[in-house]
């Protein structure tokens, strides 16, 4: 948790889970999981212990799939949704974090004015996918004849820089000589 202090700020609260007789406090402010001894919290899961013992036996690093939905758990959370919490349990490793600490970072910070395009493999493009503005020198991959946003999948035709996935949101796109 340590590297996702963006991530960490855009929850902004403690979560606790309840998982039988087991009390796992993830303290996001200080970036620590302890055992739950009354500290204040604004995300509360009570889950199955059984459920939270097989996500974790497999290693999931995608609870909101694997887990959350499956609708068997309650939540409560004090104030209003915070996308943030389930951007976290999304991305339970290393590769995860990093992709999901950097749309954390430009979402609280702002995407830079003056962000010129990047290039990826012999293409230079538009830095920023148009579906939720992830940086694609972060999220950008080169799928044979397309650019893929690995952060929600979103896909470009590298001749055109026309959307695969919607109409009428083509990137900038252009093949080095």
């Amino acid at each position: 948790m340590a590297m996702a202090t963006s991530v960490r700020a855009g929850i902004g609260a403690n979560c606790l889970i309840n998982a039988g007789d087991i009390h796992i406090y993830i303290n996001f402010v200080d970036g620590l999981v302890q055992p739950y001894t009354d500290q204040p919290f604004g995300f509360r899961f009570d889950i199955a212990r059984d459920l939270v013992e097989n996500v974790v036996a497999k290693r999931a690093v995608d609870w909101s799939n694997s887990l959350f939905l499956s609708a068997r758990f309650t939540a409560w959370r004090a104030g209003d949704y915070n996308e943030y919490i389930y951007n976290f349990f999304k991305s339970l490793s290393v590769e995860r974090m990093s992709r999901t600490e950097s749309e954390a970072k430009s979402k609280l910070n702002g995407v830079p004015s003056n962000e010129g395009d990047i290039e990826i493999g012999d293409y230079t493009v538009q830095r920023r996918c148009p579906h939720r503005n992830a940086d694609l020198s972060v999220f950008g991959e080169i799928d044979g004849d397309d650019l893929v946003c690995t952060l929600h999948g979103w896909r470009f035709d590298l001749e055109t820089g026309a959307c695969r996935n919607a109409e009428e949101r083509p990137i900038r796109v252009n093949k080095r000589s």
